[in-house]
């Protein structure tokens, strides 16, 4: 018989509750935990400062803004919406970069591959048939981007 592996014990402790603008659909943390960035139900990606609990639009979409990614070491952050559309937001200028209309729908989640070389979208249409909710279109989408809009750090 296979010796048990014995788990750590997990102890969670909340630490902090911010009340924020919207329903959050995505969450995105800075390395030092003192900044996160979520999107929502209102279109927005906020910023919310962790200690203060101050939170800020920064961008947003013409729909629920659904995911989120912070690029490690730099000062970028990638949403994707319901609109479509995936956003790359300079969080150091406050400023929109690069727009891509990556669907005629929406994009329920995105996530950007380790060595950053990829970005995927997944997302799912639905349809009423004879009184049937039919998922009809299932795709995942990979892109292969220049992710970076500038240099790490």
């Amino acid at each position: 018989m296979a010796e048990e592996i014995q788990q750590p014990k997990v102890q969670a402790k909340q630490a902090k509750e911010v009340r924020l603008p919207t329903s959050a659909y995505g969450l995105a943390l800075s390395s030092d935990d003192n900044l996160c960035h979520v999107t929502g139900m209102d279109g927005g990606v906020h910023e919310v400062e962790i200690p203060s609990g101050e939170t800020k639009r920064i961008g947003g979409h013409d729909s629920y803004a659904a995911s989120l990614e912070r690029l490690p070491g730099s000062q970028t952050l990638i949403s994707a919406g319901y609109d479509g559309r995936i956003l790359w937001h300079d969080l150091a200028k406050r400023e929109l970069v690069r727009d891509v209309k990556a669907r005629d729908f929406w994009s329920w989640q995105m996530k950007v591959s380790d060595d950053e070389t990829r970005l995927d979208s997944v997302t799912g249409r639905y349809a009423r048939i004879c009184k049937k909710t039919l998922n009809i279109h299932r795709t995942l989408r990979l892109w292969r981007l220049q992710i970076r809009t500038g240099p790490r750090g």
